[in-house]
Parts: structure tokens; C-alpha cells; sequence
């Protein structure tokens, strides 16, 4: 029996085994995978390895993003574009810039280094100033097709632009070695496909520091449990027999068992110890962000009172989630407090750093919630908002939208900043997308899918600048104009096309070394040897990658 052969045969019959002494096939799948990767690694001669650290977050949904990176005006200037809904009369009725009007205002932030006009979150770092650490290394992508209007497709793609095809996340866990190949939460891990059989393991976000996101995991390698462990060792040892026999290995899986266990028995005693410090920091970001620390560039600094009454009818930009108003609350503003969140998103950031600085895994992808615990009237009553915000008032969706973003902010900043810290950060790619822009509804009542013009945010040591790629045009047959227009053709798409997810996901995996995720697509970076800046070059042309 062939080399290859071999490998696969000793992964079914492993995976098999795990499987008859009670272990789910997901944990057996990754059990074997995490035991025999060091192993096949050594005993296959091509195998080349990678640095490289690559992070995902997910917004499923599509929530509305025009507070977060779609620039308005990166020619410099406030000429154009400079206030999302002064086209078309929408001012009138999202409310935002009318006179009378309640307040939740939208003036493009400049920033002082880079000199392009900005989302205005970027400019309330909630300790004041900008958010330095994230916007000296952001690549904007804005003005991209998504061209399938599909929440699942339009997310997963992201990942994987070919549906069912392989995963950027896939590729590179393959080409490292860590205790976990790949980690993932939520409905991103779909996209997860690998050439070789693997499988990203899965966390469950609690905050108890006994039953943490990974220290349950762990356990299974550890020995701590003695019926699994027992278990695992007599699939071990049957794993071992068949190898042996085959001699495609060059080390012994108990070996390498006995190196792992004692790896992760250390992990689980560090990461705890670490948790709950780490949890506690990620906590501390989300309240700070959702303070009135600094929030004059998006929302006004008097008393944002409910609108008037319109033939005896609420004001549809004042919906809530479960269809109803928010008439009785005296003050906008009041809908965020410290008590204010966005679901798991404390937990992810720890768990995320904590994989990351430990070297327990090179790759994570997982998705970020909605925000939670909104303040819906005088008495103190809560709600939360889903990302998908097809009937959310575009008055309560603005303020808590942007709420959310700022804390998604703050939270990277720490990261980005522990990063550089640990040295981490030139070899990094942070990457955020969605699953389409939005547009806002013309009657105020909330948004709809714009899947035509969306926008992908990429954070990395590699990009040693602010840049702002591609562009939207002002569509003369759509109620919404300025930047809820289509994405504009782009030189590097060949002057006919816009950006697609075939050019982002090409360019993500030159920066990380993997062969293409997609069968086309274009860079819209360029290595000059130092440094990932702005492509110059013509279509088909790729420049040192």
C-alpha cells in the first residue's frame, strides 16, 4: 500500500475507532488529526510549514456597516459623499441630519494621518482620540460585488468564494502544527474545507473558568477523564499496530500522545490561570465602548428625544426588534449602559488571544453577535437587536449599530496592541466580513440586503499604512444615492468589472502564502518586499507574490 494510501486508510480506521469507544465523530476527527499531524508532518518529506497567523470574524447577517469601513470620502476631501443620507430626501426620513430631527448625526472623521475621511467610529476611541493600533495597519475594500444576495453564501464566501471549494482558513491550517490545527465558533465553521481530512475544533463560549472555551477541549488530550483517556489509549495503541505495519511513520503515535498530553496538561492549567485576567479585559473594552466617552462625531451631545407623532402614527424610524416603538424613552442615548453588550464577544476576543499568544493554533474564525441588554423605555425594560435588521428603526439602529462596531474596535485594538507585544502582529491578518452592505429602508423602518457594494476590512502588520481600496458609484436608479450605490469597476478588476471576493480571497492567500482559494480574481495588494501596499500593476499581472 502507497504512502498516501496508508496515511488515508490510518485516518478512517482511526477516526473508526474513536468513534466505537463513544467519542463524536467531530472530536475523534480532530483528536487524530491533532495526535498524528506532528508525526505525518516528520514523516513526509515535502511538508512545509508556515508562520503565519490568520483570524476571521464573521458578522452573520449583514448588518448595517455604514459606521464601521465603508470610507465616504478617501479622495480627502468632504466634497462627496459626505453625508450618507443627504441624497434623494432620505435625510427626511432616517432622521439623521433634519432639522428638528432627533439627532444621531453622521460627520465623516478625518484622520489626521492617512488624511481619508472615515466611518466616524474610528474617530471615538472611548478613551478619546482614534483607534492608532488598528487604523495604522486597515486596508478599507470597499465597492465589492458580493453578486450572490444569500445571507449563508454571502458569509461563507468569505472564506470560501467557490461554494463548497476550499477554505482560506482550510489551507493554512494545513501548512502549520499547533496542538489545534484550526478553531472556530458558529456558523463560519461551515466554510471550513482543508485538501487533507481535518477539522476545526469547535468552542462553546462560557465565562467559567473551569469550563472554559478550550479547557474543555483539552481535556480530552489530557488524561484527566480516565474512561476517555482509557479509551483512547487502546485506540492508540490498535492506531500504533497499523502504522507500525505499514511504515509510513517515522515516529510512534504513544510518543507523540505522551508529548501531547503533557503539552496540553500544562495548556489547561495556563489557560486557566489565564482566562478569567484575559476575559476580564476583553469585558472591561465592551463597557468602555458603550459609554458616552467620546461619541459626539456619531450621535449628539444633548438629549436625543423621541420624534413626534405623524397623524397619530409612531415614527417608523423608532422601531424595536419585536416590531413595537420606543415613544417612551426621553432620551436616545440611553439605550446603551455599561450593562450593554454584543453577545460572546468578550469570550471571543479571550479565547482568540489566548489560542494565539499560547501558539496553541495558528488559525481562528469565529462569529461576532448582536448587541444585547438595549434599554427600551423609561422603566428600565431590555431588548436585543439581531444583526439582521430588515424592521429595526434606522434611528435605534444607527445609535446601537455603531455601539456595537465601537466595542468590535475597541476589543481589536487590545488585540492588535497584545500582538505587537508578543511580536505576533507582522506575521497576522485580521480579516472582517459580512454577508452583504445594507441599505437603509427609505421609510425608516430598518434595511435591506445590498449585496452589490459590500465592503471587507483587513487589519495586518504586513500593511504598514492606512489604505482605502476600491470604490462605489452613485447609482441614478436607486432611491439610495452617494455610498449606498453599486460597487464602481476597478482598473484591477479589468475597468468593466467591480472588486469581487475572488480578488479579496486571492489577495489574503498571497499574503499567506497558499495557493488561490478561487479559479480567478485579481491581487489588490502588492508585496514590495517590506511591506502589502495598494496594487499598482494591470489586470492578470501579479507583482512579487
Amino acid at each position: 500500500m502507497g504512502n498516501g494510501q496508508s496515511r488515508r486508510k490510518f485516518l478512517e480506521n482511526a477516526t473508526k475507532s474513536l468513534g466505537l469507544v463513544g467519542i463524536s465523530p467531530m472530536m475523534s476527527n480532530f483528536i487524530v488529526q491533532t495526535l498524528s499531524s506532528q508525526v505525518f508532518a516528520a514523516g513526509t518529506a515535502n511538508t512545509s510549514g508556515s508562520d503565519k497567523i490568520y483570524i476571521f470574524f464573521a458578522l452573520p447577517g449583514g448588518p448595517p456597516r455604514w459606521f464601521f469601513d465603508l470610507p465616504l470620502t478617501p479622495n480627502g476631501n468632504t466634497t462627496k459623499y459626505t453625508d450618507a443620507f443627504s441624497h434623494a430626501g432620505v435625510a427626511t426620513h432616517v432622521g439623521m441630519a433634519g432639522a428638528g430631527d432627533p439627532q444621531a448625526t453622521y460627520k465623516p472623521w478625518r484622520d489626521p494621518k492617512s488624511g481619508y475621511w472615515l466611518p466616524p467610529v474610528w474617530g471615538s476611541n472611548p478613551s478619546g482620540g482614534s483607534f492608532t493600533n488598528c487604523l495604522a495597519n486597515a486596508a478599507f475594500i470597499r465597492g465589492v460585488d458580493f453578486e450572490i444576495n444569500n445571507h449563508d453564501l454571502g458569509r461563507l464566501r468569505n472564506q470560501s468564494p467557490i461554494i463548497g471549494g476550499y477554505s482560506i482558513a482550510g489551507l493554512l491550517a494545513e501548512k502549520t502544527f499547533n496542538a489545534f490545527p484550526a478553531a472556530s465558533s458558529g456558523s463560519i465553521t461551515s466554510a471550513f474545507k482543508a485538501t487533507k481530512p481535518m477539522s476545526p475544533v469547535g468552542l462553546n463560549y462560557t465565562v467559567n473558568t473551569t469550563t472554559n472555551p478550550i479547557a474543555a477541549t483539552m481535556r480530552y488530550f489530557s488524561g484527566k477523564a480516565p474512561v476517555e483517556n482509557l479509551a483512547v489509549g487502546q485506540a492508540l495503541s490498535e492506531f500504533d499496530k497499523y502504522a507500525d505495519k505499514n511504515n509510513f511513520i517515522q515516529k510512534s503515535l504513544t510518543e507523540s500522545k505522551e508529548r501531547s498530553d503533557a503539552l496540553v496538561q500544562q495548556g489547561v492549567a495556563t489557560f486557566t490561570n489565564k482566562w478569567q485576567p484575559t476575559y476580564d479585559k476583553y469585558l472591561l473594552k465592551v463597557r468602555e465602548a458603550m459609554s458616552l466617552n467620546n461619541t459626539s462625531a456619531f450621535m449628539d451631545t444633548k438629549p436625543i428625544t423621541p420624534p413626534p407623532m405623524k397623524n397619530g402614527n409612531p415614527d417608523m424610524r423608532t422601531r424595536r426588534a419585536d416590531g413595537t416603538f420606543m415613544g417612551d424613552l426621553s432620551d436616545y442615548r440611553n439605550m446603551v449602559n455599561d450593562q450593554t453588550t454584543v453577545s460572546n464577544l468578550a469570550a471571543t476576543f479571550a479565547t482568540v488571544e489566548i489560542l494565539i499568544t499560547m501558539g496553541l493554533t495558528q488559525v481562528v474564525t469565529a462569529d461576532l453577535g448582536g448587541i444585547a441588554n438595549l434599554i427600551m423605555n423609561n422603566a428600565g425594560g431590555k431588548f436585543a437587536i439581531s444583526n439582521d435588521q430588515h424592521f429595526i428603526g434606522t434611528l435605534v439602529s444607527t445609535i446601537a449599530t455603531t455601539f456595537m462596531y465601537r466595542a468590535m474596535i475597541n476589543c481589536t485594538e487590545e488585540l492588535v496592541q497584545t500582538l505587537k507585544e508578543k511580536g505576533l502582529f507582522d506575521k497576522t491578518i485580521i480579516q472582517f466580513g459580512a454577508e452583504f452592505n445594507r441599505t437603509a429602508k427609505a421609510d425608516g423602518s430598518g434595511s435591506d440586503h445590498g449585496f452589490k457594494g459590500c465592503s471587507v476590512l483587513l487589519i495586518s502588520g504586513m500593511i504598514k499604512k492606512t489604505l482605502v481600496l476600491g470604490n462605489v458609484k452613485e447609482d441614478a436608479t436607486s432611491t439610495y444615492k452617494g455610498h449606498w450605490g453599486m460597487a464602481a469597476p476597478h482598473p484591477i478588476a479589468g475597468n468593466d468589472y467591480p472588486l469581487r471576493l475572488n480578488d479579496v480571497c486571492k489577495t489574503i492567500c498571497g499574503m499567506l502564502g497558499l495557493k488561490n482559494v478561487s479559479n480567478n480574481g485579481e491581487y489588490i495588494l502588492q508585496n514590495n518586499g517590506s511591506q502589502w501596499e495598494a496594487f499598482t500593476g494591470t489586470k492578470g499581472e501579479a507583482k512579487n507574490v
